[in-house]
């Protein structure tokens, strides 16, 4: 499916969107790419036109009142990186670290284009779902100058996915 790692860059990208008004909040969008993952809950890896399909579906599928509560782990340490119980407690987290910024004052304050702090997970420079999406694929797709073929044995691990979401929460 896709040829070169722009390619999956401009993918994602093109992702549907709304307009402002009504775009979906990122919690939200973190829940339904969480639901859509167990899925894949068994596997070590999977592959980029996988990865991608997640990233699509979780715009199409109904919402999620809340994330799928699988586990409730009060620390991440103790997973190994690459497994889907790391990643189901790191999305848990940011989940959580959002709706704390939308509850607070914080993204309201003419600072927040400095950041945004949630529950000690970090700070947010990206909040909303496109912002987000499209900071995070160009420090994974977009970071060469030439368009470089994509290898077929590449692989997205559940820590790969991890440091994809922590991409586009810092990501400038």
């Amino acid at each position: 499916m896709f040829k070169t790692y722009n390619e999956i860059y401009q993918a994602i990208c093109a992702l549907p969107r709304n307009d402002q008004q009504s775009e979906p909040q990122l919690a939200q969008y973190l829940t339904q790419l969480l639901g859509l993952s167990l899925q894949f809950r068994h596997r070590l890896s999977f592959t980029l036109e996988e990865f991608y399909g997640l990233l699509a579906d979780a715009f199409e599928m109904p919402p999620l009142t809340e994330p799928p509560a699988l586990l409730t782990p009060t620390s991440k340490h103790g997973f190994d990186e690459d497994s889907f119980e790391y990643w189901h407690h790191y999305v848990l987290v940011q989940i959580e670290s959002l709706q704390l910024l939308y509850s607070s004052d914080a993204l309201d304050s003419a600072l927040a284009v400095f950041g945004a702090s949630g529950n000690g997970s970090g700070t947010w420079y990206n909040w909303t779902m496109y912002s987000f999406l499209e900071r995070a694929a160009s420090a994974h797709f977009q970071t060469y100058s030439e368009p470089i073929d994509v290898d077929p044995e590449d692989i997205v691990t559940w820590g790969g996915l991890c440091e994809f979401l922590e991409a586009g929460r810092f990501y400038e």
